[in-house]
């Protein structure tokens, strides 16, 4: 007599059982090819069906302070909402729930200050920023990484160079020429951006710049190409751009590229004016499919100060992901 299966073994056969049949569906569709995104889609779904991460070999469930997110959403309800006004309460767990600006902005400070969802076991201190060396997101040479904005501050590409890996680094708010700063280390007076112009005007701003200035901005796509790693894995992509990484994070989705990328250091910023509160509903939703459909689990975060006044509102975040559905062992050759 066969012996029957505990109820945990058993949802495992009936999912592993749904996966195989949308894999199948997939596969001999008429006329369809298996897309990566097809597979990163079943693997996202898989992964979530689950709920769980692995950490050291082991299996831990996932943990999602959503007590902290609805203390975020009572918070905002209470400082912004228009009380004179009904409307559908916003659902973390439900990004399509979330119609109203203040509910955008309080789940994406929640996402800024919420438990990190994968426990690094090895995470290095690399300068200003960390990198997590659990496998399999261990960065080991020949690693290749991308460091957008620098603000004379090369403390993360000398140590990145230091590790071993080949570090290309980006800022063109230092008005700087293109030069070899040491033997991995090479800046490029260039901008990541959603698209590409050599005329991109940036009015001055009395924290970061003193006078107007006009940038060459390129999309990651054409910075590939550029330098010969069209097909590289960026090991580590750090970006911080003052605000312009939401418009960046969309252009990496729709391109394909986050799949080409190990780990993500970013910092997110709500600034005052920039993106416009009328845009915040989409940004957050990017967040949430950073996070959801692209499988980037965050291992670190480091909130800053906050300032919750409209018209003077203000909130960023430093947050650090490993990409949980990275498809390779080790970065293939050019």
């Amino acid at each position: 007599m066969r012996p029957s299966l505990t109820a945990p073994k058993r949802r495992l056969a009936v999912l592993a059982a749904a996966a195989c049949l949308v894999v199948m569906m997939i596969i001999f569709r008429p006329g369809h090819t298996l897309l990566t995104s097809d597979l990163q889609k079943y693997q996202s779904a898989l992964r979530h069906a689950e709920n769980v991460k692995v950490t050291g070999g082991k299996k831990r469930p996932v943990v999602v302070d959503y007590a902290l997110a609805d203390a975020k959403l009572r918070l905002y309800k209470k400082l912004f909402a228009n009380k004179s006004r009904s409307m559908t309460p916003a659902d973390p767990r439900n990004p399509y729930t979330v119609t109203q600006w203040w509910q955008a902005a309080a789940l994406i400070h929640w996402f800024t200050e919420s438990k990190p969802r994968y426990e690094c076991e090895t995470m290095k201190q690399l300068g200003n920023w960390a990198a997590c060396m659990d496998a399999p997101y261990t960065i080991t040479p020949p690693c290749l990484v991308y460091s957008f904005g620098i603000a004379f501050d090369f403390s993360f590409d000398d140590a990145m160079a230091k590790h071993g890996c080949e570090v290309h680094s980006f800022d063109p708010s230092m008005e700087t020429e293109d030069h070899k700063r040491s033997d991995r280390v090479w800046f490029h007076n260039m901008g990541l951006s959603s698209r590409n112009t050599d005329g991109y005007l940036v009015k001055k701003n009395p924290l970061y710049m003193k006078t107007d200035q006009t940038w060459k901005i390129r999309t990651l796509t054409s910075i590939k190409e550029m330098l010969g790693h069209k097909r590289r894995v960026i090991d580590v992509l750090k970006i911080d751009i003052e605000g312009s990484e939401w418009e960046v994070l969309d252009n990496l989705m729709e391109a394909g590229e986050l799949s080409m990328v190990r780990q993500l250091s970013i910092e997110f910023h709500l600034f005052p004016n920039t993106p416009p509160m009328i845009d915040y509903v989409s940004l957050y939703k990017i967040y949430s499919k950073l996070r959801e459909d692209f499988g980037y689990l965050e291992y670190s975060v480091s909130p800053h100060p906050f300032y919750l006044k409209k018209g003077k509102y203000n909130v960023q975040g430093d947050s650090q992901f490993v990409n949980s559905l990275f498809p390779y062992p080790s970065s293939p050759p050019t």
